[in-house]
């Protein structure tokens, strides 16, 4: 369909756009180190506006994918409704709210919604069993792992450990979430770690 190669299409853009901040961000440092003050001070502002931009285009990707996903399709119309899987079967939620903790504090403590998403992924992805890749009943394209950070996200907000002001399509770690961070950082290795075995 063609809407989902354009949603595609923006996604992968927003993996290009990350790419080409971590090399911007590493330019900026050699060019500090090396006293090329000019050139460093363009650097970080050519920097901050691709933050912009990849804010832009990731709440322009999350407003197509949520257009299409209420929008009604013949297909859908004439097949039978996809089970729902028992809650038990999936990974743990609070297995997710470390990683999610942990990935915005590694990408410098906010960053665009879509790139959060994969660092928790790649940090989680062994924990994951295949009830966990199936999609959503509402939409096939949402995989539940995905869908199930996005509600640990919302209660991460509700508890105060994310921003509830941030930017559109930003997610902000808050003081007390640094500190809840720290002092449950072993949770990420040993108890997750445990849930997913136990899980399995």
């Amino acid at each position: 369909m063609e809407h989902q190669q354009i949603l595609g299409t923006l996604s992968s853009l927003l993996q290009e756009s990350d790419r080409f901040a971590k090399r911007l961000k590493e330019q900026a440092i050699n060019a500090i180190q090396q006293g090329r003050l000019s050139e460093a001070e363009q650097l970080v502002k050519t920097h901050q506006f691709l933050d912009e931009f990849v804010s832009k285009v990731f709440d322009l990707r999350r407003r197509w994918h949520d257009y299409w996903s209420k929008k009604p399709s013949p297909s859908r119309g004439t097949s039978s409704p996809r089970k729902r899987i028992e809650p038990g079967l999936l990974t743990p939620q609070h297995v997710y709210r470390i990683p999610i903790l942990e990935a915005i504090v590694e990408l410098g403590g906010s960053a665009p919604c879509e790139q959060v998403v994969e660092r928790v992924y790649t940090k989680i992805a062994n924990q994951l069993n295949q009830h966990d890749h199936k999609p959503v009943a509402s939409d096939e394209e949402l995989p539940r792992w995905r869908n199930r950070i996005h509600w640990c996200r919302f209660q991460l907000v509700r508890e105060g450990y994310l921003s509830n002001n941030s930017p559109s399509g930003i997610w902000q770690i808050t003081e007390r979430g640094r500190e809840y961070l720290l002092a449950h950082k072993s949770e990420s290795s040993n108890g997750s770690n445990g849930e997913a075995n136990s899980a399995r």
